[in-house]
């Protein structure tokens, strides 16, 4: 079973999925039917489609960077090789998919780095 509906108590809204949403529009479903429970056990919290966007672990990351990266790892002069060659076939996100294969945890570091650039550090 998943989890279609969120009631969320400090927001005071009854947040739905974008998929229960549109299902719910149809009147007698079994959506439609668990989401006028929630706003009759709910009644002044307000109905939202919840929206994910879609995260980008590899944000910002362009060929200058996953140049240096490459520089300060082992194998760093045939895989640079092997990524100048790339540049110049390939276009932008078949190099990138290359990187992300090469070097994961180029990639692993960049949610420790967000967290670090918003002030959220921790021990």
């Amino acid at each position: 079973m998943t989890n279609n509906i969120t009631i969320n108590s400090k927001n005071q809204t009854i947040e739905l999925n974008a998929t229960f949403a549109k299902k719910a529009q149809v009147y007698g479903t079994d959506e439609y039917v668990d989401l006028q429970g929630a706003r009759r056990d709910y009644p002044h919290y307000t109905v939202v489609t919840k929206r994910h966007s879609k995260k980008s672990d590899s944000k910002g990351l362009n060929y200058d960077h996953m140049e240096d990266y490459i520089m300060n790892h082992e194998n760093s002069e045939a895989n640079i090789e092997i990524f100048n060659e790339l540049k110049t076939i390939a276009s932008y996100f078949t190099v990138k998919k290359w990187f992300i294969k090469n070097y994961p945890s180029a990639i692993a570091n960049t949610d420790r780095i967000n967290e670090i650039m918003n002030g959220k550090e921790s021990a």
